[in-house]
């Protein structure tokens, strides 16, 4: 789940509808029905998604939601205020680890980290393509 969350850092690279069903599924097998029901409600309000669309995120979120209520279980990172004063700490982007040191790459062009042990076989950036 915490992956799927990550997702939510790249909507400019990745489509909306993509992200969110991917939370709402994630979501949803963590038995985090909170979460669940926000990603539901931005699927469902997306502008460019076709009418039989929307009408099957509808009809799968009466489903679920009639038998889970929209609470989630578990702690998750989605409701959480993070312990870095309301900033969470930057991922790796090959990784996908949490950066927990100051040992790390920025690129200068999406402003995206890595390790700096990871980053350093590398020519470029692995999401923008800028030299590293």
């Amino acid at each position: 789940m915490t992956t799927a969350l990550n997702l939510l850092d790249y909507e400019e690279f990745i489509s909306a509808e993509k992200i969110h069903s991917l939370v709402a599924l994630a979501a949803a097998s963590n038995r985090s029905f909170g979460v669940c029901s926000q990603s539901f409600m931005k699927l469902e309000n997306i502008e460019s998604i076709s009418v039989d669309d929307r009408t099957s995120y509808q009809k799968l979120a009466m489903e679920i939601f009639s038998k889970h209520e929209p609470r989630d279980q578990r702690r998750s990172r989605a409701n959480d205020d993070g312990d870095h004063m309301g900033q969470k700490p930057p991922t790796c982007l090959l990784t996908g680890r949490p950066i927990s040191d100051f040992n790390y790459w920025t690129c200068r062009t999406c402003k995206r980290c890595a390790y700096r042990s990871e980053i350093s076989s590398r020519e470029s950036c692995p999401l923008c393509h800028s030299p590293v």
